[in-house]
């Protein structure tokens, strides 16, 4: 049976393909900045959205707040954000 390039299947394993490998260089991405992917979940949501309470920014980055409250402590350690929320 030959593959059509419309077939579901053919097209939803190429889409994971494609997935995988654009996973793989943001996570390599991420890593050479020498940042975690939580502190990279909240740094993104304080950039896009402002400064932001603990309680709001949870449910935008599927963290809990005593993650968050750590997470932004790494950020304000690493000088990538300002009190009060503001990313560098």
């Amino acid at each position: 049976m030959a593959k059509r390039s419309s077939d579901p299947v053919h097209c939803w394993l190429i889409w994971r393909k494609a997935h995988e490998a654009a996973s793989d260089y943001l996570y390599r991405g991420i890593a050479e900045t020498g940042i975690s992917d939580t502190d990279f979940r909240v740094l993104e949501a304080l950039l896009h959205k402002g400064p932001l309470p603990v309680n709001t920014i949870g449910p935008k980055v599927h963290l809990t707040p005593g993650s968050i409250s750590v997470a932004v402590d790494r950020l304000l350690e690493k000088g990538a954000s300002e009190p009060g929320g503001k990313p560098r």
